[in-house]
């Protein structure tokens, strides 16, 4: 007896830590976020990190160049949306070391960047800033006047600098055309400056190149420059501050070209240019010797019949290389021209040819000269990228790179040269980065890292499609949908009851050898599993990929890029799965419809994207191949296009219909024509039935359209409808109705009553914008009838306008003007009659209204039996973008989710934005409603971010993918950055966590299996001992 007890004990404790050990937090666990940098124009090199600055996202990254992670990322420029004079030009990136610091505290800098920025209407501020390299903390930033063109820049230390006249150890040289002006490292300060115009009286000389050069302890600038007849060179003492000498080359011919710092080994530092005989003249800065040198014969010939090339240095420090690029001459559209890449060989008093088809060509960043050794710096080797793709240096190595030619032509190249190897950074056309060392034993450029920098912009929106499922022996629900359409009821008996026998015998299987390895792991630990397990320190697993798989988790987004690149991602861990370059796809208006969302039979899914010049592909969406592919006849262009699914034959067909310019109406694919034309809805023809719409923003005008089928079954879209909005006013936004599920049709209000909702899945909102009257107009137009259903004014507000549309609710968001801050806008529809308590009962019936198979024409409809509540609503921030999270049956919660300027995306409760909130204190019905007292500013709680710590920059549209269970919807954030997410508005009611500790409750289970039986063992003995006595 005494031993059932304590197994009884045992069996108690062991729930308490049961208990314990369910709870765990989940935030970030099912969540992933992909930083991107955008493709780089400038890049800079430490030792082991890069740091790029990039024009499409305004960014200067650090990026890791063992793993090609960012490190840290800064933007750069004015922040305030709708703002034209936001744009920067970036001018320079510049790394200089640390050195010997050892402050743990004080931020150091060591990246100076250089860019200008439009601040008004033809007005540009000049701006030198720095960062700390080894964490992006802001240091110091400078505004300049702009003084000229930008020309060179240079980030040096001076040695015993605090001792001179500088009072600086390190120094940002910024050389415009006009101007030399010299900044504190330290502080940012500008501690000299120079204007030869104003000094010097050289009024025509501009001033392009420099260098820097130690001597005698002393650091000093060589500035060179030209006017039509002479060059330049001046002399600046950094340590002293100021202009040493201001020389004039004479008896060298008139310069023809742009001057060049060139440095050809130990030959010292000349300045290199064509003059107007066609001589190649180098001047020796330190010895003022002059040397003219011939053009070899094929750079002699292409100079002389064209005069559209581009002389130019591999390396902005100097270099022994010369470049003659003739790629841009307009004869080169048509033929190939060459680039030259020439060596300077100071002992032969030549110029050596390279290469002729050098389309890129860079050099290595140099290590310049210490001050106190005195030793010439390394010479880097001149690397150049041939037009069929391959590397190759000045040393005839050549090194292949793999898989270039699926992405494009190169477009940049960047040469980092270290101790231990010499490594490129390519970036290709379709927007991705390739940082790989060069291999000259293999031949091979070895690939490090790669990165998708094209899905920082992406264009459009995306679409998923379901993975099939993981277990082949399941039946999924859209092959018994084919079954069940194809097949007879047989055959689905058969297909259902194989299904539940193999899910039976994977359960039985399963829980068996989950029992047989729990005993093996309790006997390999020592029982220190168990103890573990008491304690609920062993958590959960999470979800397999069957699970994954069965709850429809796992999808594959489809993306198209601006750059022309399309992408098909996994959903759950946000890896590649494919991606194709399309270069027809590039800065082109696409749009991706999804024409098949799961598997059907041997059909895969399929998405198809179509471009304004009437190109339409079909790809497989989990293979990205391109099924078909069809074009409009030459001249047409589209101007809409819609998706029409039907039925055919028992199978759900999808088409897609192209307006044309021409107002014909174009079907992809063409094999589905006849399908679409013979396709009836309620026994009537498909073709009439359809309405189609067209917005012209420029014109401001919105029509609509009906289809009718002409002679030879060729379908012509006839003008039934049109609306010009106000003058002054454009254009800003179209929202549509997604036609989402819907889980009941009415809302149940205070007293029992209930109010019928008005859904109109042809309604569309459009947002006139007035930037001169600082106001905006938002018609609701049901699309059939051209009829404006209502209409809202908007004083103070602008765009960018924001819509999103579900069930009977419009939400949009516009920027305050006068407040600076973002208006939100909720209005609800519903049908005019509000059905009181006792209207529905067995005597009178159900009301009509009520009636779920009754529908409403859109030319019976009258705005004036519609309850259309509208309420305003404010964000303290700016919002990039809105959403709705969707479910499979629409049961769940809504919420909607705003993307602010902060790089948050903020989860905000339905309940917020009913426009019915009552102002005051909320009756007792309107309590019984749950409705909430109103108030102007929508709470932004910290614990309703999804984004959580991410910050998702310049968000484009957010992403709302319904799965099988109902209580989740996965969330994909797209902007510059990415971020996925589960989210559940209403919480798992219809799963565990994936936390969830399985192992401990099959521990339970087998405990209380155990205890009962000892248990029942002891009580049939103590049965019998009664009996004997």
């Amino acid at each position: 007896m005494a031993k059932s007890v304590s197994v009884g004990l045992i069996f108690v404790t062991t729930l308490v830590g049961a208990v314990l050990g369910l709870h765990e937090d989940q935030a970030g666990v099912n969540d992933w976020y992909k930083q991107h940098t955008g493709v780089p124009d400038i890049v800079a090199f430490s030792n082991d990190h890069a740091y790029m600055l990039s024009s499409e996202t305004q960014a200067l990254s650090a990026v890791d160049t063992e793993s090609g992670e960012v490190k840290w990322r800064r933007f750069i420029g004015s922040s305030i949306p709708n703002s034209s004079f936001s744009k920067v030009n970036f001018q320079s990136v510049q790394v200089l070391g640390k050195g010997r610091s050892n402050s743990l505290t004080k931020a150091i800098a060591s990246v100076a960047v250089v860019y200008t920025q439009e601040i008004s209407a033809g007005a540009e501020v000049q701006t030198v800033a720095a960062w700390d390299g080894d964490d992006g903390t802001p240091v110091w930033e400078t505004d300049v006047e702009l003084k000229g063109t930008f020309q060179q820049s240079l980030f040096f230390s001076i040695p015993g600098g605090s001792k001179t006249k500088s009072k600086a150890n390190r120094a940002v040289a910024l050389l415009n055309q006009d101007s030399l002006s010299i900044f504190s490292a330290t502080t940012g300060k500008s501690f000299w400056s120079w204007e030869p115009k104003k000094t010097d009286n050289m009024q025509e000389v501009v001033w392009s190149n420099m260098w820097l050069s130690y001597k005698d302890s002393e650091t000093l600038l060589n500035v060179i420059g030209k006017d039509t007849n002479n060059v330049f060179v001046a002399k600046v003492s950094v340590s002293k501050a100021k202009v040493e000498s201001v020389l004039r080359i004479e008896s060298v011919g008139k310069p023809e070209s742009n001057l060049l710092h060139v440095a050809p080994t130990e030959s010292g530092h000349f300045v290199g240019f064509l003059n107007s005989e066609n001589g190649f003249v180098l001047y020796n800065v330190d010895t003022t010797e002059v040397f003219t040198l011939n053009l070899p014969n094929d750079v002699l010939s292409w100079v002389k019949k064209s005069s559209e090339f581009e002389v130019k240095s591999s390396d902005e420090l100097g270099g022994p290389f010369v470049l003659f690029d003739f790629t841009g001459a307009k004869s080169c559209k048509e033929k190939k021209c060459p680039a030259f890449a020439l060596r300077v060989d100071m002992k032969l008093q030549q110029l050596v040819v390279i290469s002729d088809n050098f389309e890129l060509a860079a050099s290595p960043s140099r290590t310049l000269a210490n001050a106190k050794s005195n030793k010439k710096s390394t010479v880097a080797r001149l690397v150049g990228v041939t037009s069929s793709g391959v590397l190759e240096n000045d040393l005839g190595k050549k090194f292949g790179v793999s898989d270039a030619a699926a992405r494009g032509s190169l477009s940049g190249l960047f040469i980092m040269k270290s101790k231990a190897e010499e490594c490129a950074l390519l970036t290709f056309r379709d927007g991705s980065l390739m940082f790989a060392s060069l291999d000259s034993k293999q031949g091979q450029a070895r690939i490090k890292w790669i990165r998708e920098e094209a899905l920082s912009d992406v264009a459009g929106n995306p679409v998923a499609v379901q993975m099939p499922r993981l277990n082949t022996n399941d039946t999924s629900a859209s092959e018994l949908l084919d079954l069940f359409n194809k097949g007879n009821s047989i055959s689905l008996f058969v297909a259902r009851l194989r299904s539940q026998v193999a899910t039976v015998t994977a359960s039985v299987s399963g829980l068996i050898g989950n029992v047989a390895n729990l005993i093996k792991l309790v006997i390999d630990t020592n029982g220190e599993w168990l103890v573990k397990a008491y304690n609920g320190e062993l958590g959960g697993t999470g979800y397999s990929d069957f699970d994954k798989s069965n709850f429809g988790f796992t999808n594959v987004v489809v993306l198209v890029t601006r750059r022309g690149k399309v992408f098909g991602m996994e959903s759950e861990s946000g890896n590649i799965l494919w991606s194709i370059f399309e270069p027809e796809y590039a800065n082109a208006k696409v749009k991706l419809f999804l024409t098949r969302k799961r598997t059907s039979g041997v059909l895969p899914p399929e998405v198809a994207i179509v471009t304004e010049n009437g190109g339409c592909a079909f790809h497989n969406a989990l293979t990205g191949e391109i099924i078909l592919k069809e074009k409009l006849d030459e001249g047409q262009k589209i101007k809409e296009t819609f998706t029409v699914s039907f039925d055919s034959d028992g199978d759900e067909k999808t088409v897609i219909l192209a307006l044309t310019s021409g107002l014909e109406v174009q079907i992809f694919p063409r094999s589905s024509k006849s399908a679409f034309l013979s396709a009836t809805v309620n026994d009537e023809a498909l073709t009439e039935q359809i309405r189609v719409f067209s917005v012209e923003k420029e014109k401001g005008s919105i029509f609509g359209f009906a289809i009718s089928e002409e002679s030879n079954s060729i379908l012509k879209a006839r003008k039934v409808w049109s609306m010009t909005i106000p003058t002054k006013y454009k254009i800003e936004a179209v929202g549509t109705h997604p036609n989402d599920e819907m889980s009941s049709p009415a809302r149940k209000i205070g007293g029992g009553a209930v109010m019928m909702k008005h859904v109109n899945p042809h309604l569309v909102a459009v947002a006139a914008v007035s930037e001169e009257l600082s106001s905006t107009i938002v018609s609701l137009i049901d699309v059939i009838t051209g009829k404006v259903v209502e209409r809202f004014f908007h004083k103070h507000c602008v765009g960018p306008v924001k819509f999103v549309m579900y069930e009977n609710n419009i939400v949009y968001v516009a920027t305050n003007s006068k407040l600076q801050r973002a208006d939100v806008f909720a209005v609800s529809m519903y049908e005019g009659d509000v059905i009181e308590k006792f209207e529905m009962n067995p005597i009178y019936g159900i009301p009509e209204t009520v009636n779920s198979e009754t529908t409403t024409s859109s030319f019976e409809l009258k705005g004036e039996k519609l309850l259309v509540p509208q309420r305003g609503f404010f964000i303290p921030y700016f919002v990039k973008a809105l959403a709705v999270t969707s479910s499979r049956h629409g049961i769940t919660e809504r919420a909607v989710l705003a993307a602010l300027e902060t790089g948050a995306v903020v989860s905000i409760d339905r309940r917020l934005l009913d426009p019915r909130r009552p102002i005051g204190t909320p009756s007792s019905q309107e309590m019984e409603e749950g409705l909430i007292g109103y108030f102007g500013e929508i709470p932004l709680s910290p614990v309703k971010m999804i984004t959580h710590v991410n910050d998702v920059h310049n968000v484009r549209t957010i992403m709302s993918i319904p799965t099988n269970l109902e209580s989740t919807s996965l969330v994909l954030v797209v902007g510059m950055d990415m971020f996925y997410t589960r989210l559940q508005p209403s919480l798992g009611f219809d799963l565990l966590a994936e936390e969830f500790n399985y192992p401990l409750l099959i521990l339970l289970t087998i405990g209380l299996s155990v205890g009962t039986f000892m248990m029942s063992k002891a009580l049939k003995k103590k049965e019998l001992s009664k009996k004997w006595k």
